[in-house]
């Protein structure tokens, strides 16, 4: 089957750029989708351009101008008067390279106006196999990113993920994905300072980017002067932007600390909860404020996840509409359980 679709929801998201600038000149021009009177976000100049008609053939937007400066034709024409078109959207922090997750979720991006998305853990085989099939037309078509896989400490949070406990160790993992065809390395909470300066190290020297969790023993602005590209669900923050943040390490470095003892996550939680009372009730502006200061010198981006969190969260909470409970898998249902019963 042949995937053709245009994403309509308060407006239309297209993901193709115009191959000319807005027309002045009256002619008459074809196509096979014509949406009129539609107000445009122009999110490289910040502004609303209104009342245009967009003129999409094939797979391109072939023109944009003003009602009346062209006449244009086309097959399908879709009347957006009051509406909006933006450009397609990324998520940046997905995982969905599981044979039992991407059929669930491509509806989803699509039904949300995303047209990419980055990978933060999954099958590089199955990222190869889909890109395959996109570029078939047996599948909708994304742009995307992948990590392939996870770099975590001697103790690995997810079975399956790298566990890492020395440098050398490391740098040959690094190469082995840069290899395999991952898109950028994904490191995660238990990897120690010394290992995760030699992968920055290592990514340095091959011009290779890294991103994920803060590791609990590494301090946020460390991670962004050793040139993290992206920090993962806002870890480390809080604890840097305490007004004593020597303290705020040590509680989180005993968490970390609980899990590697094993430590169930139920106990872990609630020996945590007096050091999190802690850390907020001595929030620091000044030292966020110099945070946001080195995060912006040295362009390292922030993916805060809320809404996955949120959605973690409420997994299991009735009252949510059955629709938002819908489009979480059992197998995430049954593992957010898990994680909650310790």
């Amino acid at each position: 089957m042949k995937y053709s679709y245009l994403i309509l929801s308060m407006g239309i998201f297209i993901s193709c750029t115009t191959s000319r600038n807005f027309s002045s000149a009256k002619e008459e021009l074809t196509g096979d989708i014509l949406i009129e009177n539609v107000n445009i976000i122009d999110v490289e100049n910040n502004r609303v351009i209104k009342n245009q008609y967009v003129l999409i053939a094939g797979k391109k937007i072939s023109e944009i101008s003003f009602h009346g400066k062209k006449k244009m034709n086309a097959t399908t024409i879709i009347k957006d008067e009051g509406k909006y078109l933006i450009p397609g959207l990324w998520d940046m922090h997905v995982h969905t390279l599981n044979e039992d997750w991407y059929t669930l979720q491509f509806p989803l991006f699509i039904a949300n106006g995303i047209i990419g998305f980055r990978d933060m853990w999954g099958s590089l085989r199955l990222a190869d196999s889909l890109k395959n099939e996109m570029n078939k037309g047996s599948l909708p078509f994304f742009h995307f990113a992948a990590s392939g896989h996870i770099i975590d400490g001697k103790k690995a949070f997810w079975p399956g993920s790298l566990s890492v406990s020395h440098q050398a160790k490391a740098v040959g993992i690094v190469d082995s994905l840069i290899t395999a065809g991952s898109d950028f390395i994904k490191i995660y909470s238990f990897v120690e300072p010394d290992v995760f300066q030699a992968i920055a190290k290592r990514c340095s020297e091959k011009q290779f980017p890294f991103a994920g969790h803060v590791p609990h023993k590494v301090w946020l602005t460390d991670a962004s002067k050793a040139g993290m590209a992206s920090m993962e669900h806002l870890y480390g923050f809080l604890t840097e932007a305490c007004s004593f943040p020597d303290s705020a390490m040590s509680i989180r470095k005993k968490s970390g600390e609980d899990f590697e003892a094993g430590v169930t996550p139920a106990v872990r939680q609630q020996n945590s909860r007096a050091g999190d009372a802690f850390i907020l009730n001595n929030f620091s502006t000044t030292r966020m404020r110099n945070i946001a200061e080195v995060l912006r010198k040295n362009n390292t981006y922030i993916v805060p996840t809320l809404v996955t969190l949120r959605g973690d969260y409420f997994a299991n909470d009735t009252s949510c509409p059955t629709r938002t409970r819908s489009c979480i898998s059992s197998a995430g249902r049954i593992e957010y359980t898990a994680q909650m019963d310790g």
